[in-house]
């Protein structure tokens, strides 16, 4: 994949959102930067790696688990554009917190700390666009958390469909087992919840795509 391409990739990003092609050009051809490919089932990043990397996935998809030796739960997917590694880049851990997993083949753009931290002090709109997507990943998890100990199914695909779903409906990029398996309920459950929820007004499912009629009924009713 061509340096130019990358870039005009990295610009639509909310990352790199406004940040000129000269300015990414300077990181990509930095020493520390690299690409790398993985192939489904590679394990992409884990607490095994104790350097100091963003990442950026510039193509596939991949699962993120926690780190349980038992029975890691799927926290979250990964797809084209996404970027992990924003809060451990600067962060007193030594060590990345997750699992990261390809599911299908990946490539991944990695850029070192070393390379990042003077672009936030030198440059106002990348670090407020680092800023919000931080912002943006605190409120990812706390849905999450939210999700987690919900308790009923009928509480916990609520708050994940109302914070996951915009007026105007979405397409699930995640699996029916993938779903049952974040949210700790089983598929049969999962089902039955979905044609409660349609049953009873609160939603639209066709296929994979899923639209939200009645957000605030279905906080009032179940979260």
């Amino acid at each position: 994949m061509k340096k130019e391409a990358i870039i005009t990739q990295l610009q639509t990003t909310p990352l790199f959102c406004g940040i000129s092609g000269e300015t990414i050009l300077s990181l990509l051809t930095s020493p520390e930067t690299e690409t790398q490919t993985f192939k489904s089932g590679d394990i992409i990043f884990s607490p095994e790696n104790t350097d100091k990397k963003l990442g950026i996935f510039l193509s596939g998809t991949a699962t993120v688990h926690s780190v349980d030796s038992q029975n890691g739960v799927l926290l979250r997917s990964f797809a084209k554009n996404d970027v992990f590694g924003l809060a451990t880049l600067f962060g007193s851990r030594s060590r990345y917190v997750s699992i990261i997993t390809a599911k299908k083949s990946c490539r991944v753009l990695f850029l070192d700390a070393k390379d990042i931290l003077p672009l936030t002090e030198t440059n106002p709109t990348f670090a407020a666009n680092y800023i919000r997507c931080l912002s943006d990943k605190i409120c990812y998890l706390n849905s999450k958390i939210s999700c987690f100990t919900a308790g009923s199914p009928e509480r916990k695909l609520a708050f994940f469909l109302c914070s996951h779903c915009p007026a105007d409906g979405f397409s699930m990029t995640i699996s029916a087992n993938s779903l049952s398996e974040m949210l700790n309920i089983g598929r049969a459950s999962l089902y039955r919840v979905f044609d409660k929820f349609t049953e009873e007004g609160y939603i639209k499912k066709e296929a994979k795509t899923i639209t939200l009629l009645d957000r605030r009924g279905m906080i009032e009713s179940y979260a």
